[in-house]
């Protein structure tokens, strides 16, 4: 219900969103310019703050989604080679997919610390997060001077928050599952 709440048209709110989104993506250059809606030097530092991390964010996925390919081409590789427990080195096939339980757990771990903190506190988890990643009042947005608050109210990023949850869990879940239907291939 952002469009009723902000007083503004679908369009409008879909048009500024996706200039926010299409700044934010490592590919864009230029200033960050809302078709509808002025902004504050203040507004315009904040959204340069949240580029550079959607930018490592974004490199970060590219590089690790890289070395997973990688990682998976050499273990399908190796998953071809007949066991040899008698050579030093060489991984017997029931351990060959313990990475996937220890990626679970090293992911599931913090991140369900944080989900569970950041569900009960919201409002004191959001500002706490804000301090910690800005270390500046900047992301405090005026709606008079920045009026793209109206569209991305603190319900959008608990939303969002939400969302991100549940793909962690539908990954993590999918993790597990492959590990476990190996580990009972393995044993036979």
């Amino acid at each position: 219900q952002i469009p009723e709440r902000a007083g503004l048209s679908r369009d409008v709110c879909l048009d500024n969103y996706n200039a926010l989104i299409d700044y934010n993506m490592f590919w864009h250059a230029g200033p960050l310019e809302f078709p509808d809606f002025p902004m504050s030097d203040t507004g315009r530092q904040h959204f340069a703050e949240v580029k550079h991390i959607f930018t490592a964010l974004q490199y970060a996925a590219l590089i690790s989604g890289a070395l997973l390919v990688i990682l998976l081409l050499y273990r399908r590789r190796c998953a071809f080679a007949p066991p040899r427990e008698d050579v030093p080195g060489v991984v017997p096939y029931r351990q060959k997919y313990q990475w996937l339980l220890w990626t679970v757990l090293a992911v599931l771990i913090p991140s369900a610390a944080i989900g569970i903190y950041m569900l009960t506190n919201w409002e004191q988890g959001f500002v706490l997060f804000h301090d910690i990643v800005f270390g500046n009042n900047y992301w405090i947005f005026d709606p008079v001077t920045d009026p793209v608050i109206n569209i991305l109210p603190e319900a959008f990023f608990l939303h969002c928050l939400v969302m991100i949850l549940i793909l962690m869990a539908a990954a993590l879940s999918a993790c597990f599952a492959v590990w476990l239907r190996k580990g009972r291939k393995d044993r036979g």
